[in-house]
């Protein structure tokens, strides 16, 4: 789960039991093969009902008000692709996306109603058993507060995405400038020579992080 849960004993059992609740609802009621985007409504209505119900707007809305929980809506969808470590360890030059590795997961930003604020995000999943989309959780507000900012400002070609490269606990934006993948770190300071905001070619964020994959074992 990508909340953090409070130091209070109380509301950190509040708020567990109101994610498991609206998980399980979110997910029980997916009887059909839904689109990732009706999941991800379902899982907003259902989301609201458990947080007016628990009274845990603060926990579960990134600071919102009742009120803006309550009226709450989604934003654009937002393809979610994986780099992993091995692809990184053996890259070579200008193989581009080809180390893009498809997960099947979607990320709605949850927003207030005149869409200026991310409130938190839906993160929506096709389960490879069922093949059907389900409701993963919630959270991840920074990165995707950070992605709606930067997606903003760079002129992509097309709709860009999320990038996760979890052996080095890294996300970035990815898309296309000038014909050719650019990836854009969002983070709060930078990795090494790679700062938040400033748009780099693929191959050159992947050779920047080659060294740091072969020295890590975690992860593959």
């Amino acid at each position: 789960m990508r909340l953090k849960l409070s130091r209070n004993p109380k509301l950190a059992t509040i708020l567990v039991f109101a994610l498991i609740a609206l998980l399980a609802a979110c997910n029980n009621i997916n009887k059909r093969n839904e689109t990732s985007n009706a999941m991800a409504m379902r899982g907003l209505n259902t989301f609201k009902l458990i947080v007016k119900k628990g009274n845990t707007s603060k926990l579960l809305g990134g600071g919102a008000s009742p009120d803006e929980v309550d009226q709450a809506v989604l934003g654009d969808k937002i393809k979610v692709y994986f780099i992993r470590l091995d692809s990184i360890k053996q890259y070579h030059p200008n193989e581009g996306p080809s180390v893009l590795f498809d997960v099947h997961e979607d990320i709605y930003p949850v927003l207030n109603k005149i869409k200026t604020k991310v409130i938190t995000s839906e993160i929506v999943e096709l389960n490879a058993g069922t093949n059907k989309w389900e409701v993963a959780g919630f959270g991840s507000q920074g990165t995707i507060m950070q992605y709606e900012t930067f997606s903003k400002a760079v002129g992509f070609a097309a709709k860009p995405y999320l990038v996760r490269i979890p052996g080095l606990s890294l996300n970035f934006m990815g898309g296309e400038l000038n014909n050719k993948p650019n990836l854009i770190y969002l983070g709060t300071q930078a990795f090494d020579s790679i700062a938040p905001g400033d748009p780099m070619l693929l191959d050159d964020v992947l050779r920047q992080l080659q060294p740091k994959a072969i020295q890590t074992t975690l992860f593959p």
